[in-house]
């Protein structure tokens, strides 16, 4: 059994619903968090994405977010959960271009 009420706003017409049953979980969205590690550099992203390939973390070479750096940046992005073993390749590296990490 539905419920609606009806708005009307301008020429739109809004239908509000209330369902008396339980919403269907399956249908959902699962939602991923991203993080990225940002450098300034091509070199040291593409060194630091294919030992993440190899540790095997899922990542992908992504342009830097305007947001965080002005200039011309390339980022590896990868799910949050595999943050610690990103900082541990990363800790083993010589990344000179390396600019931190971020939420995304």
């Amino acid at each position: 059994m539905v419920h609606s009420r009806f708005y009307v706003t301008g020429t739109v017409v809004l239908t509000l619903c209330q369902y008396h049953r339980p919403p269907d979980i399956s249908k959902r969205r699962c939602v991923m968090y991203y993080q990225i590690a940002a450098f300034k550099g091509r070199n040291d992203a593409i060194r630091v994405a294919n030992s993440l390939n190899a540790a095997g973390v899922p990542n992908s070479i992504i342009a830097t977010p305007r947001a965080i750096v002005g200039g011309c940046g390339v980022s590896v992005r990868y799910q949050a959960q595999y943050h610690a073993v990103v900082v541990d390749v990363l800790d083993g590296m010589d990344c000179l271009t390396f600019i931190g990490f971020f939420a995304y």
